[in-house]
């Protein structure tokens, strides 16, 4: 009884917490997710070359300096001619949508909506302000990239000191257990991270070279939109669609149902081939649990609670699972646990 109790009010004084810092606590759950590919490809370097994981460390970060300059050459010199029509054609294409529309009587009140291509190519975060009603100031947001990249570094460098300041908060019979626990955590993070990065770059290949064949405009950049959407489960692909679909509509009706079948049968690949493949060492979450954590974090925190609700849904599972149903629920309600607890009891009391 006074365990259920003090279980009772534990969890409670942690959402409270939780509701309260849900924004901090969820730039440094993104920091945390992000430091796994980091420490994992310091290790690697450090390994390889025989060198400290801090030298590792520094290494993959001036390496993916590098990589990130040549990407934004390769943008200016490739895609940004793409980029730039795709911004230009995306409001003259929503227009021409608007204005077929009109003349239809069975779509008078779609007529009457006002499509924003800038809300489209905001990404995540336009579909996220559209939900909560009000978007993040651009200061702040990239006062919020600036910690998380920071804090991931940290992370990444100096694993054990933050964990182990963490379990110091734990009581020392149950430190081994909460370790183990995290690890496997970690380990649940790294391997949808993996998942994550095989689907992005399936579903940009298909999308990339299916819109090249229907004839799409900037089929280039609308593939590599879709893979980087791809990143976020079920809202990435409708993020990612709606330009392509709207790019589509003024080459006729045919193009349009073509695109929406393209994306559909992408997705549908990755659904039941690339992903079940990709995550077959985790435990798949169910799509109304992602669509529901997708909902309540895009509400309560915008693009980055979006992009953080499948990672921290998994997390959550492992650590209820492991913490709270195997170690209490099931510890409890095993048989001869009632017994032996009365045992105790009573002996307690004759003593």
């Amino acid at each position: 009884m006074v365990r259920g109790v003090w279980l009772g009010t534990g969890i409670l004084v942690a959402l409270i917490v939780i509701v309260t810092l849900h924004d901090v606590l969820l730039v440094f759950f993104a920091a945390a997710v992000f430091a796994v590919p980091l420490r994992a490809g310091a290790i690697g370097i450090s390994r390889s070359l025989r060198v400290p994981s801090g030298v590792g460390l520094a290494a993959l970060l001036g390496a993916l300096a590098l990589a990130v300059a040549a990407v934004l050459w390769g943008w200016q010199a490739i895609l940004a001619g793409q980029v730039t029509q795709l911004a230009v054609t995306l409001p003259s294409a929503a227009n021409a949508v608007a204005h077929a529309l009109r003349e239809e009587p069975w779509a008078s009140r779609l007529a009457q909506m006002q499509l924003d291509p800038g809300v489209l190519l905001a990404g995540a975060g336009g579909l996220a302000g559209a939900l909560r009603g009000v978007l993040g100031g651009t200061l702040a947001g990239l006062v919020d990239v600036a910690i998380l990249i920071f804090a991931a570094v940290c992370f990444a460098a100096e694993p054990r000191t933050y964990v182990g300041g963490f379990l110091h908060l734990v009581p020392p019979q149950r430190r081994a257990r909460v370790e183990a626990v995290l690890d496997e955590a970690g380990t649940t993070i790294a391997l949808w991270l993996r998942a994550r990065a095989v689907s992005m770059i399936a579903v940009g290949i298909l999308c990339g070279f299916g819109l090249r064949a229907l004839g799409v405009p900037d089929a280039t950049a609308l593939g590599v939109l879709a893979g980087l959407f791809a990143f976020i489960p079920n809202v990435g692909p409708i993020a990612a669609g709606l330009p392509a679909v709207l790019l589509a509509a003024p080459l006729g009706w045919q193009h349009v149902a073509g695109v929406a079948l393209l994306f559909w049968l992408a997705h549908a690949l990755d659904d039941f081939f690339v992903i079940p493949f990709a995550e077959r060492r985790i435990v798949r979450l169910p799509p109304a649990l992602t669509i529901a954590a997708q909902l309540v974090l895009g509400l309560a925190s915008g693009a980055l609670g979006i992009m953080m609700a499948a990672p921290l849904a998994a997390v959550t599972i492992v650590v209820m699972r492991r913490l709270v149903v195997e170690d209490i629920v099931e510890h409890d309600l095993a048989p001869g646990a009632g017994s032996l607890s009365l045992l105790r009891h009573e002996k307690a009391e004759t003593s």
